[in-house]
């Protein structure tokens, strides 16, 4: 019992230090509580607590549902910026690149304008591959081809979910928005 106490009072003293317009995973805050395989339990944890009467900035906790990285496995992925505009990159570790831009830290442009939603990415078995890729969809036959998947909804959705909230996740989009995370 006390090992389980120990981990959620980590948990909600971790989830009052992440400033304002940063965010952190579930799995994240689970991690740096000391069980990186916790990430369901932080979720029943912030659940628990009324946010407003606890000053638990629970909002800025986001679910993420990406694919872990692994040796030899590399990503080409678009992201929905603020101003509307599509970024493309390529990395080896997806989720920790989602965060730096989720975070302000990935690019200057994510920076700039924000990044809203990871709306697609493939997978590759070589960085050269991946390069590659990222090469043609920045040109303007990729980005019509990118444009015109996404409408017709048949891109690898990923990330960018707000995830569950005690109070609606419109209520949780607002509050990240007005702090500047989204």
């Amino acid at each position: 019992m006390g090992a389980r106490r120990g981990f959620q009072e980590a948990v909600l003293a971790i989830v009052k230090k992440i400033p304002p317009g940063k965010t952190l995973s579930y799995k994240d805050v689970a991690g740096r509580a000391g069980n990186p395989h916790a990430y369901r339990a932080v979720g029943s944890i912030l659940n628990r607590y009324d946010a407003k009467k606890w000053h638990i900035p629970c909002h800025r906790v986001v679910r993420s549902d990406l694919p872990a990285p692994r040796p030899g496995l590399y990503f080409v992925y678009a992201v929905l910026c603020g101003n509307g505009a599509i970024y493309i990159g390529q990395t080896g570790n997806l989720q920790k690149r989602w965060m730096q831009h989720r975070n302000g830290t990935a690019s200057d442009y994510t920076r700039r304008y924000g990044a809203r939603q990871l709306f697609h990415y493939e997978q590759h078995g070589s960085r050269e591959e991946a390069v590659q890729r990222e090469k043609w969809l920045k040109t303007g036959f990729g980005r019509k081809w990118l444009k015109r998947e996404w409408k017709a909804g048949r891109t690898r959705q990923a990330g960018g979910t707000p995830g569950g909230y005690r109070w609606g996740s419109k209520r949780k989009l607002h509050l990240l928005k007005k702090e500047g995370a989204l």
